[in-house]
């Protein structure tokens, strides 16, 4: 991002607030793993709804807090399921975790040009409000999902146990959009299920292996990151806010 002109700041210190969001034009928001504070939703609805962008950037089952993701994202018409998406057919390397999506929007910015991508592990998304929420990519007809409820609990030998099997098709979203008129512009919020298909050899965990080179992953970032901000601000800036980020008790 930074090669094409952005300025990345990792705000890393301290509640989110709306003073500091409005000198940016996006927000990331990857693997939420704690509780967002009232006040800090309530800055981050403010950003949205004043022209901002933001890009939420979900995980697998046990992986992240999908309720707390979802307190910003279902006012957009979009919900985070506690899930984990396997496909038994559309895989890499025979491992049912890393899924293959082909069933792609190609009507919708994000998903011009992209024939398909990978989620390594990813949850699913619930469209609340379709008339404001779009689907861009999901499963075919035997992705499925494990702990469909969302109860919090999976299987003992949970690897390859179906709680709920296909056919499902366009029910299991991994990534979805929704934009809506402001006062000055257009907010627009993109929610993806997965951070790993965007990492690079650099990152601890993978060692030298690059998912974001793996079939269109890397274009859909270009899409997601340009789609999300049409029209750039003086700043030209983006903002980063880490999972590991401390936070004081809600207000």
């Amino acid at each position: 991002m930074e090669g094409e002109g952005y300025v990345i700041d990792e705000l890393d210190d301290g509640p989110i607030t709306y003073d500091v969001l409005r000198e940016y034009g996006i927000l990331i928001l990857p693997d939420i793993e704690e509780e967002l504070r009232n006040d800090e939703v309530r800055a981050m609805t403010n950003f949205l709804n004043g022209d901002g962008r933001i890009l939420i950037i979900g995980e697998w089952k046990g992986a992240h807090l999908p309720e707390s993701a979802s307190r910003l994202s279902v006012a957009a018409g979009i919900r985070y399921d506690d899930t984990f998406v396997q496909d038994p057919d559309d895989n890499m390397f025979q491992n049912l975790n890393w899924t293959i999506i082909h069933n792609i929007n190609p009507s919708h910015d994000i998903g011009r040009g992209i024939s398909s991508f990978v989620i390594y592990k990813g949850s699913s998304l619930t469209l609340t409000d379709p008339a404001r929420a779009t689907a861009i990519a999901w499963g075919d007809s035997n992705t499925y999902v494990l702990d469909p409820i969302g109860d919090g609990t999976l299987p003992d030998a949970w690897e390859g146990v179906v709680e709920s099997s296909g056919p499902h098709s366009s029910t299991i979203i991994v990534l979805a959009a929704s934009s809506y008129a402001v006062s000055g512009g257009e907010a627009r919020l993109v929610c993806t299920v997965d951070s790993d298909l965007w990492k690079n050899g650099n990152d601890y965990e993978w060692g030298d292996y690059d998912p974001i080179e793996d079939y269109d992953n890397r274009k859909l970032l270009v899409n997601n990151r340009l789609a999300s901000r049409p029209r750039f601000t003086a700043s030209n800036a983006a903002a980063w806010i880490w999972d590991d980020q401390p936070r004081r008790s809600d207000l």
